[in-house]
Parts: C-alpha cells; structure tokens; sequence
C-alpha cells in the first residue's frame, strides 16, 4: 500500500571527483551481495563478448564478511569474462575509479530510487546510469537511462 508507504533519501559516503581520461567504458558498483543486479551487470558483459565487442569493463565492490561464497562465485565468473576487480578499496580510490568510468550498469531488482547511494555516488561523478524502473524512480527518468528488465 503506497499510502503506508515512505521512502527516505540517503546521501551517498562517495565524494565528487573532477571527471579524469577513460579508463572504464561499463562498470557495476556496490557491495557484492545477492539483490544488487550484479548478475545482470554479467550476463551483459557476457553478451557484449559474444558480440566481440571492445569494451573494459570493472566491478568496483566491498566484499562483506558474510556472504564469501557468493562474493567468490561472482569474481570467478567477473574473471572469466576479463572484468577487472576493484575490490574494498575507500572512497577516495571509488571516487577517481568511477571519474574514469563512462557508464554504470546498476540493474537494482526493486528499481532506482534515492535510497540506492552507488547510484548518486555514479551520478555525482558524472557517470550515465543504466538501471531499472521501480515503484519510486519517477525522480530519475530525465537522469539515468531506465528499462523495465534486463532486455530493455
């Protein structure tokens, strides 16, 4: 019921950095835990290879001390398709690797809103953000590139 519901806007921990020379043309960005979209992040990395098509791409991620197995799972199938792993590292480090990135695939499964930080942490650093529609990304249609699933 949308009426009971509210949604709380989150800042992002991620500062602004000034736009550097392109080292990432598609990049996911987050923590690695299931319900991030990261597996879409790979299944289009994937397509983009069949299609040989040149391209770097890079997962720039925490991975938390919970959920290791799927965290492994992720890397070995990042590594296969030669995504570069940009794994805990602050900030700071976040903010110039994603200065240097043209696009971020953040495929959230509920849809963009302004409670997902690694998104306006991407936007602030002027990265174009490809992500998916959901019950409270109105704000985001003149923003990011939105679909309504993976094949959008």
């Amino acid at each position: 019921n949308s009426a009971k519901t509210r949604l709380i806007p989150i800042a992002s921990n991620i500062p602004s950095c000034q736009k550097k020379e392109k080292k990432f043309d598609l990049v996911h960005f987050g923590i690695i835990s299931k319900g991030k979209g990261i597996e879409e992040f790979i299944w289009i990395i994937k397509e983009l290879n069949k299609k040989n098509i040149k391209f770097r791409s890079a997962l720039i991620g925490y991975v938390p001390g919970a959920d290791n197995s799927y965290a492994n799972l992720i890397i070995e199938q990042c590594t296969e398709q030669k995504c570069e792993l940009l794994l805990n590292k602050s900030a700071a480090e976040i903010s110039n690797l994603l200065a240097e990135t043209d696009m971020a695939i953040l495929p959230y499964p509920d849809g963009i809103s302004e409670r997902r930080g690694t998104a306006l942490a991407a936007m602030i650093n002027r990265v174009l953000v490809f992500s998916l529609r959901g019950q409270f990304s109105s704000e985001f249609e003149n923003i990011a590139v939105l679909g309504n699933d993976k094949n959008d």
